[in-house]
């Protein structure tokens, strides 16, 4: 049970209507109470595209970097000799979404990320004639292959040098 408050009897019209106004609110202003939050909300959605956006290429991003270590910890497996003819042949460069490798026989659909890679020599302007003897550059071409997937491809360079003789 609600307690209502009790208004003596000798309350005035004046007072009574008086007292009325101060306790609610008008059609007006929650006209323009609803306009303002409407308004909001609208600024709001209107970003949601451009948000989506970035949330995908950070994400591909994130999963190019995955597989940048991969093919890193391959290199870093191989002798200096070992990596001068180093190339992917087409299944060994295939990643899923998440930028891990898939093997060979995986089916197509798996596969989302392609990466090629193919080692050359680095060439520098000023650079000393023996530096090709001591550094490899490892070019590194990611392209998506999956739906949303662009013509672009990012490439990436990856440097090995040969270790010091002592």
């Amino acid at each position: 049970m609600y307690l209502l408050p009790q208004f003596p009897v000798s309350l005035g019209a004046g007072r009574l209507a008086a007292l009325r106004r101060l306790v609610g609110f008008s059609l007006v202003e929650v006209t323009l109470a609803l306009g303002v939050a409407a308004m909001a909300v609208l600024a709001i959605a209107a970003l949601m595209p451009l948000g989506l956006t970035t949330l995908g290429e950070a994400n591909d991003q994130t999963t190019e970097v995955h597989i940048l270590n991969s093919v890193s910890a391959k290199l870093a497996a191989l002798s200096f000799q070992q990596l001068s003819g180093y190339t992917t042949n087409t299944t060994a460069g295939r990643y899923d979404f998440w930028g891990q490798p898939l093997e060979s026989n995986a089916s197509t659909n798996d596969v989302f990320y392609q990466a090629d890679v193919s080692v050359v020599d680095p060439v520098y302007a000023g650079s000393p004639p023996g530096i090709r003897d001591s550094l490899r550059a490892v070019r590194v071409e990611i392209k998506k292959t999956h739906s949303r997937a662009t013509n672009n491809p990012r490439i990436y360079t990856i440097y090995a040098g040969k270790a010091k003789q002592s």
